[in-house]
């Protein structure tokens, strides 16, 4: 599990728009609209911000925000399928539903930073060991010279 130091520090101007997107998530979810919330950003990549990875970012925000830890969970699950008109074939564990799923070390309900402890994905209903995936991937993705890992480095202004 990932210490509160591994994390990056936040971008000081972003910093007051991300705590007012904490409050009025929570609103929306406490006033009843928790069912419409999903997974999801606008913000660009620039290499530091994979997508897959996001996905665990934006879960511990939504808790941290107040919003349960099985909440959060069904927003990236079940509300992200509907929200795609895929909640026929997506989103729960249901027999005749697609097994693409992935299994972590630890209780995402009592740490929802759980989720990043990724041990076993399964895809199209074949198991893969997720370090072997990683190890496949390594190489792959990102930059592939320092010239262009420059160009993947976000203007952080002042």
């Amino acid at each position: 599990m990932l210490a509160e130091e591994d994390y990056q520090a936040p971008v000081p101007r972003f910093q007051r728009i991300f705590e007012l997107k904490l409050d009025r998530i929570k609103a929306f979810y406490e006033a009843g609209g928790g069912g419409l919330i999903t997974l999801g950003t606008d913000h660009p990549s620039w290499g530091e911000y994979l997508a897959p990875f996001g996905v665990h970012r934006e879960l511990q925000a939504f808790v941290r925000a107040g919003i349960p830890e099985a909440a959060a969970l069904r927003i990236a699950t079940i509300n992200g399928a509907r929200a795609v008109g895929r909640g026929d074939r997506l989103g729960t564990l249901t027999v005749g539903k697609w097994a693409d799923l992935f299994v972590v070390r630890g209780n995402p309900l009592a740490d929802i930073r759980n989720t990043r402890n990724v041990e076993w994905v399964m895809v199209r209903g074949e198991l893969h060991r997720a370090a072997a995936l990683r190890e496949a991937a390594r190489g792959t993705v990102g930059p592939d010279d320092a010239a262009a890992a420059e160009a993947f480095k976000p203007d952080r202004g002042p």
